[in-house]
């Protein structure tokens, strides 16, 4: 463990600290990690953020904790930092669901004794109905939402009426002993419809602060060229390409910038789930006649070299929880343009780790423009965003919050007591 690192867990910020800090010289805890989509490096989301999480806290803290994951992804690889795996049947439709929750609930019956946590990723049924089942089984159970404004959505469909899906997910939050929420607007979520206080953790994703490190100006050109990039001012978005991050929204921005004469490119870096979308995209570019501009780099395991090379990280998505790629972003010192959704805002502030933009394309490049054409401004910017990650988003600063969080569920303390807190 860094000093820096170490500092980040001794002198958090008083509006931005836990309470008190976990005893490590306890009991190793036996945590199942409950994790549908599995949990590695191999496809982004909450079970490559419980990986990593769990990754650094072994590093800094090789005794305290075994770590099961229970998961249904049938591409899942042995990871050496589980010391079990057990891999359910996998769904895909609503029949398919209940299935899985059945035979969830049915290990659980079976194997929960053998923990003293369960750690679930997700507040939807699939992970809710075996966390209830262990707390009936007396181990204590928290869930992780994973997008504000989804898992507890009530939906209009006939299905949700009849069953009051979302309404019930809801109601059984205050049977778990947490409600672990990575944002600011996943806790006020959570408290407007009923969630007792004491139960709700606001402990945000972290990141690797030895992995993500900013670099200068050589180093930025040294990572385009050893990217193959050409060597220009880089707006990179980084994660799944799909419409709610609104890629079109960099392109246009970059197509706008072209036409005020600034120098600038962007870098599309993450799996093309929804191939009609990212279809539309390439046809966007032809239009605009800007290819040598727009660059489609698909899925990396290690998207740290592409970080380097960038100069702006862009995410103008309709909903987050917390953007993983926004925190490494950022822990590179690279400033970020974002929209007021749930995390970005915990994450930026305007005119200082970077800039809120509208759902425009002129509003991105404006912001852009701000900074490509100021070195003092991007600078201070990109101090700033170093900064506040390594002080309230390490890794291991966050592994630290769940230990406490994981020895007041067995207590009986409130679970509040373990997360951030907010200023005054």
């Amino acid at each position: 463990m860094t000093a820096t690192e170490q500092s980040t867990i001794d002198q958090l910020p008083s509006g931005h600290r836990a309470s008190g800090p976990p005893d490590h010289h306890a009991s190793t805890l036996r945590v199942v990690l409950w994790s549908t989509k599995g949990a590695g490096l191999h496809y982004g989301g909450p079970g490559t953020s419980a990986f990593r999480l769990y990754t650094a806290g072994q590093q800094a803290y090789p005794d305290a904790v075994r770590l099961t994951l229970v998961h249904a992804y049938p591409t899942q690889t042995r990871q050496a930092l589980f010391h079990e795996e057990y891999e359910l049947p996998t769904f895909g439709t609503r029949l398919g669901q209940l299935r899985f929750i059945r035979a969830g609930k049915r290990w659980v019956r079976e194997h929960i004794k053998n923990y003293d946590v369960m750690h679930a990723l997700s507040g939807y049924h699939i992970a809710l109905a075996p966390a209830l089942t262990a707390e009936r089984m007396g181990v204590p159970a928290c869930v992780k939402p994973l997008t504000h404004n989804a898992d507890f959505r009530v939906k209009g469909t006939l299905h949700h009426r009849l069953f009051r899906s979302a309404e019930r997910r809801r109601e059984a939050l205050n049977g778990l002993s947490a409600v672990i929420c990575i944002s600011r607007s996943i806790v006020d979520e959570c408290l407007g419809f009923g969630v007792d206080p004491e139960r709700v953790a606001w402990i945000p994703n972290g990141c690797d602060t030895e992995r993500f490190r900013p670099v200068d100006a050589d180093g930025r050109r040294a990572a385009r060229e050893a990217l193959a990039l050409p060597d220009r001012p880089t707006l990179l978005i980084s994660g799944t390409i799909l419409h709610r991050k609104r890629a079109d929204l960099v392109i246009g921005a970059i197509d706008l910038l072209k036409q005020r004469g600034i120098d600038a490119q962007a870098v599309l870096l993450g799996p093309e789930s929804d191939a009609e979308y990212c279809k539309g995209l390439r046809a966007q570019v032809a239009a605009a006649d800007i290819g040598d501009l727009v660059h489609f780099v698909g899925f990396h395991e290690d998207p740290a070299p592409f970080y380097a090379a960038a100069d702006l990280f862009c995410l103008p998505s309709h909903a987050e929880g917390m953007p993983n790629a926004m925190l490494e972003a950022m822990a590179c010192g690279v400033p970020s343009i974002g929209t007021r959704i749930s995390g970005i805002t915990d994450l930026i502030t305007d005119g200082v780790t970077g800039r809120f933009v509208d759902f425009d394309a002129a509003d991105i490049a404006d912001a852009a423009a701000g900074y490509l054409q100021n070195n003092e401004t991007w600078q201070a910017a990109s101090a700033a965003c170093r900064t506040l990650i390594e002080t309230d988003y390490s890794a291991t600063a966050t592994f630290q919050r769940h230990l406490h969080l994981f020895r007041n569920m067995m207590t009986g303390k409130p679970a509040a007591d373990a997360g951030m807190k907010f200023d005054a």
